[in-house]
């Protein structure tokens, strides 16, 4: 079971690359560019990721990230891992136009007053739009602003600590092409 998964995944990355060379390759003399590494800094997190353009004009983008929301009272701190879909609704590339819902789940901790921290498990989802700029054939800049819920709040003996309802969100992703 567990191989025949494994091929059905390796059939479907092979499939992808073939599938978008074709579609994604306007111009025969410029490379196409399917994948990105990331840097992501946001309102909350701060992290490294990898995207690949899947198929016509979607993108998959997994991340790891240190999160820490500096409006929560209590500091809330920990790490998070984000899947996030992009819609590019006007190119076949990583860059242009995006729509991007997103989840993500943390491991936290967080405290109020002097209290030791407790450690508990959080997480957020929401969506935000903006504009991925190509620069110098090989970088990318995306800028672009949202909405996201947050649920990571912990009752400890002295209160609540950490965070739990909508926020904005703020896109401000740089990004190698490749």
């Amino acid at each position: 079971m567990q191989l025949r998964f494994a091929a059905v995944v390796a059939a479907f990355v092979c499939v992808s690359s073939a599938r978008a060379e074709s579609i994604y390759r306007h111009d025969p003399l410029s490379p196409v560019r399917l994948n990105a590494l990331e840097a992501d800094l946001g309102l909350a997190i701060a992290g490294g990721a990898y995207e690949r353009l899947v198929h016509h004009q979607l993108s998959i983008r997994a991340a790891l990230q240190i999160t820490k929301p500096w409006y929560a009272p209590g500091n809330a701190e920990g790490g998070s891992v984000e899947l996030r879909p992009f819609w590019l609704p006007s190119h076949n590339s990583i860059f242009g136009w995006y729509i991007s819902p997103f989840g993500r789940v943390a491991g936290l901790r967080a405290s109020v007053a002097d209290e030791p921290k407790t450690i508990f498990a959080g997480w957020t989802a929401g969506i935000t739009a903006g504009y991925g700029f190509q620069l110098w054939d090989r970088w990318l800049l995306r800028i672009g602003a949202g909405a996201q819920y947050f649920a990571y709040d912990v009752q400890t003996s002295k209160g609540t600590a950490g965070l739990r309802g909508f926020m904005p969100d703020v896109d401000l992703i740089v990004g190698y092409m490749f």
